[in-house]
């Protein structure tokens, strides 16, 4: 079975050897799968690579076609998408209270899961339930699983925010919109709304502004994701806020010259799953 690739990035240096001293970040989002070796020694991404996949089939004929999956690495993490999560603050979060919190999820206590995330001082209790996830646990036995949650929110306020000042950053997928608000580095609202039109977009985006009184000269934007300065999205964007620019990865990795010729916006979230322990 053939599976689409529509980009495959590779240092020419990089061998099975030095598997071992890098990390496999992987990560799930609608019919896309995207994944970077990162060397952790030299602190420098290796290899990147996004396929289209649809189903499990397609996802396993991936894992089976691609030697890369079969090195021995560090450490292996693995985000995937979820719609079910809430946060519980650090202080007040208690063990003892699963069954309570997973009932705010609508999932069943066995399949939550709770994920610091430290940079907003909570806890994400979060369903990881997920057609792929099966498959992907018994590839890689030690992989470390996270949701989308906290590979935006740690990058975002680790190397993209000041101590103080309000940030709304925006992430766009294909078919829906991550959106991260936050002030003084407190997370405001994280939320995840289906957005595959601007419309769309700009009603969420609206309605945001809204709900947490958003200044347009004062509001610090930030947006990864699949977007640029020459669509409809972007434009969405400028009218509302004067202060825009797009998320890099270079704070997170050492990027070589190879992977200049790509927008680092794009995959923002994939490097933040490097900031996730």
């Amino acid at each position: 079975m053939l599976v689409s690739k529509e980009l495959y990035l590779a240092e020419e240096d990089f061998k099975s050897q030095h598997s071992s001293k890098c990390d496999l970040l992987i990560k799930i989002t609608g019919t896309q799968c995207i994944y970077a070796i990162i060397d952790q020694l030299h602190d420098r991404i290796k290899i990147l690579a996004e396929h289209r996949i649809q189903n499990t089939d397609e996802l396993k004929a991936l894992l089976d076609s691609d030697a890369l999956f079969n090195y021995y690495y560090r450490k292996v993490k693995i985000a995937l998408y979820t719609k079910k999560f809430t946060f519980i603050p650090h202080e007040v979060y208690n063990v003892n209270n699963l069954s309570a919190y997973s009932k705010f999820i609508q999932a069943k206590p066995e399949t939550v899961s709770v994920i610091p995330v430290k940079q907003a001082a909570i806890r994400n209790v979060t369903d990881l339930s997920h057609p792929f996830r099966e498959l992907l646990q018994e590839k890689f036995p030690q992989a470390r699983f996270y949701s989308q949650v906290e590979t935006l929110i740690e990058p975002a306020i680790k190397h993209l925010q000041k101590e103080d000042g309000t940030y709304l950053h925006l992430h766009i997928n294909q078919h829906n919109l991550e959106l991260l608000a936050t002030r003084n580095k407190q997370v405001l609202l994280y939320n995840v709304y289906p957005a595959a039109t601007p419309d769309e977009f700009n009603y969420f985006l609206l309605l945001a502004i809204q709900q947490l009184n958003l200044s347009e000269t004062d509001t610090e934007v930030t947006l990864s994701g699949q977007v640029d300065e020459q669509d409809e999205w972007y434009s969405r964007v400028q009218k509302y806020f004067h202060h825009i620019r797009f998320a890099g990865w270079n704070e997170m990795i050492h990027i070589p010259e190879l992977f200049n010729e790509i927008p680092a916006h794009r995959y923002f979230t994939l490097a933040g799953l490097n900031e996730c322990e």
